[in-house]
Parts: C-alpha cells; sequence; structure tokens
C-alpha cells in the first residue's frame, strides 16, 4: 500500500510542476527565446525557451509513464486538437518536399512547438481557478509590454535593440517607432495587440471592485495609446474620450446584461480599430506587400474584401503549415522563382493549389468553436460574457491576419488556441450531470448567478 501511495504522491508533484511551467508558458515565449544559454556551431543557439522545453517535455514523459496516456484528458475540445494534429501532420508532410533542407526543419520544429503549446495548455489547465491564474500571468506580460511601448515610442530609446529595418516609422516626436510598438513585426507586439481584450477582462476580476475596473481603465488607456502609435492629437483626443466613457460605464451600470453590452462593444473595437487603421493608411504599402496588383492608393471596396477573405485564407496557411513563412524561404519547385515569400506577398494562387486542404478543415475548426461558444454565451449570465470574449478573440483573430508582418508565425498566436479549448472543455464539462451542466463555470471570475 505504502509504495502506490508513494507512487500517487510523485505523480502529483509531476503534474504540479508541469502545471506550474503551464503558467510561466506565455513568459517564455515572449522573453526567453532571446535569452541565449550557450552557442553551437554556427548559428546555433541555446536558449531559455529551449531548457524549458526539455524540462517539460522529460516532466511529462515521467508523468505518462506514472499514469498512463489515461491521465492525458483533452475533455469536449479533444475534435479540436485533432484538427491541429492533422493540420500540424499535413504541414510535415508537405514541408518535406521543401527544396531548403535547414528552412524546411525549422519549420517543422515551429510546428511541434506549436502544437505542444495548444496541448499543454487544454490538458493542464483543469478548472476555472487555473485558467483564471494564465491569464494573471498573461495580464503581467502584457502590462509590461505596454509599458515599455510607450516609453519606446515617446522617448527614443529602445530597450530591445531593434534592428534598423524594424524601424521604419517615425512619429511626432521625431522618434522611429520601436520594437515593441504596434506597428513592427515582433513576439511581443503581436502578444500585445491579440491578447488585450483578454488581459483588460482579467484585470477587472483580478482586483475587484471599483479599483479592478479602474485598473481595467487604465489598460486600456496603455493599450489605445500603442494602438495609435504616438500620434499625439489623435491618440489623445480618442484615449480621452473613450476611456471616459469605458470608466463612466464600469462604475455606473450594475446590471449585467448592460455591462456586459458594453463590455462587449469596447473589445469589438478593438480589432476594428486595428482593421480601420491598416485599410485607412496610405502609406508604408500594403496590407500585403504583393496580393495581386492591388495597392493600397487604390483600394476599392471590392478589392478590400477581397484583402479580408484572403487574410482568412492566408491564417490557416500561415499559423498552422509555414506556408510561406519566412523570408526567401524556397518551398515547393514549382514556386522556386518567386522570392521572397511570406506573409508580406505570398500569391494567392500558391494557397489555391497548396492550401485548399488545411483551409477546409482549418475553417471548420473554428465555425465548430465558434457554435459552441454562441451557445455558452446565451446560457446564463455567470460565464456568458466569458463565452462572448472567446467567441470574440477567435474572431479577431481572422483579422488579425491583415496585418502587414511576420506575426502570424510566431509562437505565441499558438497560445490562443490553447485557451479556447481549455475554455471549451470546461465549459462543457461531461462529468457535471446534465440538470448542472449549464453552471459548471459557477465561479469563473466571480459572477453572480440570474
Amino acid at each position: 500500500m505504502f509504495p502506490l501511495e508513494s507512487l500517487n504522491k510523485g505523480t502529483e508533484i509531476i503534474e504540479k510542476l508541469i502545471k506550474i511551467l503551464v503558467l510561466l508558458l506565455t513568459p517564455v515565449l515572449l522573453f526567453a527565446s532571446h535569452v541565449i544559454i550557450a552557442e553551437f556551431m554556427d548559428s546555433c543557439y541555446l536558449t531559455l525557451a529551449h531548457i524549458y522545453w526539455i524540462i517539460l517535455g522529460a516532466l511529462t514523459v515521467i508523468y505518462i509513464i506514472k499514469k498512463g496516456v489515461n491521465g492525458i484528458r483533452f475533455g469536449r475540445s479533444a475534435r479540436y486538437f485533432a484538427a491541429i494534429a492533422i493540420l500540424v501532420l499535413y504541414s510535415l508532410f508537405s514541408l518535406r518536399f521543401a527544396i531548403d533542407f535547414q528552412t524546411s526543419l525549422n519549420q517543422v520544429v515551429f510546428q511541434l512547438f506549436g502544437a505542444a503549446t495548444v496541448f499543454y495548455i487544454t490538458v493542464f489547465l483543469k478548472d476555472e481557478g487555473d485558467l483564471k491564474n494564465f491569464l494573471r500571468v498573461m495580464t503581467v506580460c502584457l502590462a509590461i509590454t505596454a509599458v515599455i511601448g510607450i516609453y519606446e515610442m515617446y522617448s527614443g530609446n529602445y530597450l530591445f535593440d531593434p534592428s534598423e529595418s524594424m524601424l521604419s516609422k517615425v512619429n511626432v516626436y521625431g522618434h522611429k517607432y520601436p520594437c515593441v510598438s504596434f506597428y513592427n513585426t515582433n513576439d511581443l507586439a503581436t502578444f500585445f495587440t491579440l491578447f488585450s481584450p483578454f488581459a483588460i477582462f482579467a484585470l477587472i476580476d483580478w482586483v475587484g471592485g471599483i479599483a479592478g475596473k479602474i485598473c481595467g481603465f487604465a489598460l486600456s488607456v496603455l493599450v489605445f495609446m500603442n494602438l495609435l502609435g504616438g500620434r499625439a492629437r489623435i491618440s489623445f483626443g480618442v484615449i480621452f474620450s473613450l476611456s471616459i466613457l469605458i470608466l463612466l460605464v464600469c462604475l455606473t451600470v450594475k446590471n449585467y446584461r448592460k455591462f456586459a453590452s458594453a463590455a462587449l462593444s469596447f473589445i469589438l473595437g478593438l480589432p476594428f480599430a486595428e482593421l480601420i487603421l491598416r485599410l485607412t493608411e496610405i502609406k508604408n504599402g500594403t496590407l500585403f506587400t504583393k496580393i495581386q496588383t492591388i495597392t493600397r492608393k487604390d483600394y476599392s471596396v471590392n478589392e478590400r474584401l477581397t484583402i479580408m477573405i484572403s487574410g482568412l485564407r492566408m491564417s490557416a496557411a500561415h499559423l498552422l503549415t509555414g506556408v510561406g513563412v519566412g523570408n526567401s524561404v524556397p518551398l515547393l519547385p514549382k514556386y522556386a522563382e518567386i522570392r521572397p515569400i511570406n506573409l508580406h506577398n505570398t500569391p494567392l494562387e500558391i494557397l489555391a493549389e497548396f492550401g485548399i486542404f488545411i483551409f477546409l478543415i482549418y475553417v471548420l475548426m473554428v465555425i465548430f468553436l465558434a457554435v459552441d461558444f454562441y451557445k455558452k454565451s446565451r446560457a446564463n449570465s455567470r460565464h456568458g460574457f466569458f463565452s462572448i470574449l472567446c467567441l470574440l478573440m477567435l474572431l479577431a483573430f481572422q483579422f488579425e491576419s491583415l496585418q502587414p508582418s511576420d506575426a502570424l508565425h510566431i509562437s505565441v498566436l499558438w497560445v490562443l488556441f490553447g485557451i479556447l479549448f481549455a475554455a471549451d472543455k470546461l465549459l462543457f464539462n461531461n462529468d457535471i450531470p446534465l440538470e448542472n451542466r449549464q453552471f459548471s463555470f459557477k465561479k469563473l471570475f466571480n459572477e453572480e448567478c440570474d
């Protein structure tokens, strides 16, 4: 009996260690990739992120040996992870035909790390407390990112020493745009724009009461200061007007549904603010540097719709398979003469012939997941707003593909799928009796029942 108890205790300790590492996944993806531990041969580095994955992988192997595969539970989200797995396997199969073996190998590693990110978040965030803690860590990372972005934007001093190619714009203060500002292409900027709604929501819950709403208001100000990128008059005018409105709503509206409606409008504003900025700014090229012959100077309504639809198509191709990821990546021999092939200028015909399979699976996954969150958003007020938020994040990600950047192929975006899968698993907890299943998120974000 004693050995069995020791085995169970050891398994619990390992599971807790894995859960702690998963909670730290966001800062690892954001910062640890840049911390070099050792250098091997030419241009080969061992970073803090590599150490993290080695430790996490070793603990997972031990956990599975001790507890068996039955300890790995996806719940309802198993079908969505299966879709991710199919897309990754298709990616690995496709990349084996790439001309550049080294580039292909890098993309294989990227796909495996991405799938692992989704796996760990989905499996080891087992209850609402785990999910809340994960979002809190993410909120701290985003707040730090926002402060750094504003400091660099208005001071001209760069903490992360960006390359000259990343500093392509000059703001109203005469400073070139910094590496963590909204317009540039790196991990921090993409993390910032993508997870702002989750962070603002989590911060309001974390602090609680009027103080929490004020903190959420303050973070929303930081978000918009970064979004509007140093244009002083426009920036402060929009920030002041919108923030006062949000603050008044948060402090005065007590009815849940009215507050949810107001918060919903605010969250919707984030991706669409980005969309408007991208579609109306004439400088600095097009949304994608070259899609057919379309340029930003002669956009018609029809052409903008074409861009939007192609953005939806490219989301799946670039994020989930690495098709066209990176500069000057020679993929299939048929397209080897097209250089550079990347997120900026991938011709639509590449995806028409090469990406139709992944596109269909991706779209089906998004539709089914959206339907799940829509159903739960109507269930009751306690977790309805969180379901609305997940639904909006799922849809807003499609607009994120409109950025003229390499943002879609960085690992941090896999976190979004992990959160959505974990949330879906918890919201549809099949272990709860049918009559009580709609209350499976009873304590989520401390909301009251109707």
